[in-house]
């Protein structure tokens, strides 16, 4: 998906030509929850926390985990919708089998942290136990961009207010 005010799903030719039905299908789901989500201005807000607060290693500990947790939750979502939780896991398969061949594939579609194999067996579980397999997203990702968006607030204030931009006591007032 791509965009913010207005999505779009991009679908490559190579999809269309060595999925089938059932697994397009389920991919066109995956990418929909990402856009019923907002995911893109979450995975925005989190690149730019992560990048300002880069001497953190928790930092981008907690933007792999957000970023994971979304690909979960959406999996989970196209599964349910669709109902069929093997097709999504048979795509998988064969889309990073593909970037996998290809080293400019795989920059693109593998990023540090992803575990492609803990996602298709647990789409693999959810196609076989009915009753659940939930995405919880864990607090702590939630709580780290929490609490750096408030340090990035007071950076702000403290970086400009030698310059006179914001008075420091009607801040802290």
């Amino acid at each position: 998906t791509w965009g913010a005010r207005r999505p779009m799903l991009l679908l490559s030719t190579w999809m269309f030509a060595n999925l089938d039905g059932d697994e397009l299908r389920a991919v066109i789901a995956h990418e929909l929850s990402h856009v019923a989500r907002r995911d893109f201005i979450h995975a925005w807000w989190s690149l730019l926390l992560r990048d300002a607060f880069f001497y953190l290693p928790s930092s981008r500990h907690a933007y792999r985990q957000l970023r994971a947790d979304a690909e979960l939750a959406c999996d989970e979502w196209a599964a349910r919708s669709t109902g069929d939780a093997l097709s999504l896991a048979s795509a998988l398969a064969k889309i990073w089998h593909r970037a996998a061949a290809s080293p400019a594939l795989a920059q693109t579609f593998i990023r540090p942290g992803d575990d492609i194999e803990w996602r298709i067996t647990r789409l693999m579980t959810l196609a076989e136990s009915t009753p659940c397999v939930t995405a919880q997203t864990s607090l702590i990702p939630r709580l780290m961009t929490g609490i750096l968006s408030a340090l990035l607030l007071l950076n702000a204030v403290v970086m400009l207010n030698p310059q006179g931009c914001i008075p420091i006591w009607a801040v802290c007032r």
